[in-house]
């Protein structure tokens, strides 16, 4: 999937941007980079200031407990980095769809039957569930029901 440069960027700002990054991606390429080399532990910790529960944070990110160690360490592994990457990605285009963070908020945690009765946060705990949730974001952009 190729992503938007707009959305790139609003998902490095969502990570923290240049106060947490040394060098944000402008580009999904330099993202990829980001993510291969392992984000900062503070990506994790600047999204959950931003309204990401430590409880979700966990089943999203890192299931098996390896997010505390991570946080010890400073940098996530590459399978964290990628997951929480997807998340910021997820939130940056609800902000985009729905014009504030509140409205983005409220729909990513709200269940919906669209994803059998899954809040789409929860929906995208994996690769194909990300996909779809971003697939119905962007239906959303164009008109279709939310």
């Amino acid at each position: 999937m190729i992503l938007p440069p707009n959305i790139v960027i609003a998902a490095m700002e969502v990570l923290g941007g240049a106060d947490v990054l040394d060098a944000p991606a402008k580009s999904q390429e330099g993202l990829i980079v980001l993510v291969r080399n392992g984000l900062p532990e503070a990506c994790a910790e600047t999204i959950v200031r931003s309204g990401l529960a430590i409880s979700e944070l966990h089943h999203l990110v890192a299931k098996d407990h390896g997010l505390d160690r991570a946080m010890k360490v400073g940098v996530l592994s590459q399978h964290q980095s990628d997951r929480l990457a997807r998340i910021a990605i997820l939130i940056a285009k609800a902000r985009e769809t729905f014009g504030s963070e509140e409205k983005a908020a409220h729909w990513l945690r709200r269940p919906t039957d669209v994803f059998n009765g899954d809040a789409p946060m929860f929906h995208a705990d994996t690769t194909f569930g990300w996909s779809t949730v971003l697939a119905h974001l962007a239906k959303i952009d164009w008109g279709d029901t939310a």
